[in-house]
């Protein structure tokens, strides 16, 4: 569902500014879209990024990885996030979205 809403948005003049806790989800997405995608740098290489054990370094980049997304246009996210969530609620825009893929 993701790669289909992320083709719209890049062939409708957009970049994506993809917020994830998970590598995986960030190759792929940068293989598919190439520079069409932003992501923050993190400063950690974390195996797992959550679930995990309190760390400052992680939990700042985290932090600011919210903030920037709160801080776009409009946000397309997980219902089963709730990172998303509260961007959402920061972001406050009519256009933000919830995706859900039940099967």
């Amino acid at each position: 569902m993701f790669i289909e809403r992320a083709k719209s948005i890049i062939n409708s003049g957009k970049r994506i500014f993809l917020a994830t806790d998970n590598i995986q989800t960030e190759l792929l997405m940068k293989r598919h879209f190439g520079l069409h995608v932003v992501t923050f740098p993190k400063r950690q290489s974390l195996e797992r990024r959550w679930p995990r054990v309190f760390d400052q370094i992680a939990a700042e980049d985290d932090l600011v990885e919210l903030f920037l997304l709160a801080k776009t246009e409009f946000i397309v996210g997980s219902y089963f996030s709730s990172f998303s969530g509260m961007a959402i609620a920061l972001n406050g825009s009519k256009k933000n979205e919830i995706l859900c893929n039940t099967t």
